[in-house]
């Protein structure tokens, strides 16, 4: 299998998955997490998108599924994106790409439902 990862900002990410050579063509949506900043704005974006495909590569490396990589991935990017500089690598951080990644699950769900 191999994927197709298309980055969107601030509208989140598309995905598409192909077992050989039979690419998928609906991709997959990945919302991005709502910033836990004071007016809901970035901070700083500025590496947001290559923190997002390193978290996505190291996850996929490591045995992650698709999806399950493209939403810690997006917690990742989110945490980037609400520092000035990067974000401190402490519980506080990792804590809040769970709290995004939990977010992006349920707005995954919540649009497969809808």
């Amino acid at each position: 299998a191999f994927h197709i990862v298309a980055r969107n900002g601030p509208k989140g990410s598309i995905l598409y998955e192909s077992k050989r050579d039979n690419v998928k063509a609906e991709g997959k949506r990945v919302p991005a997490a709502t910033l836990s900043t004071s007016d809901g704005q970035p901070v700083n974006p500025t590496g947001a998108g290559n923190a997002y495909s390193g978290a996505l590569s190291a996850l996929l490396g490591t045995g992650s599924d698709l999806i399950e990589a493209a939403t810690i991935a997006t917690g990742v990017g989110a945490a980037v994106c609400e520092h000035k500089n990067l974000p401190p690598w402490n519980w506080e951080t990792l804590e809040r790409i769970r709290d995004a990644r939990d977010e992006v699950r349920e707005m995954i769900k919540t649009n497969e439902a809808g």
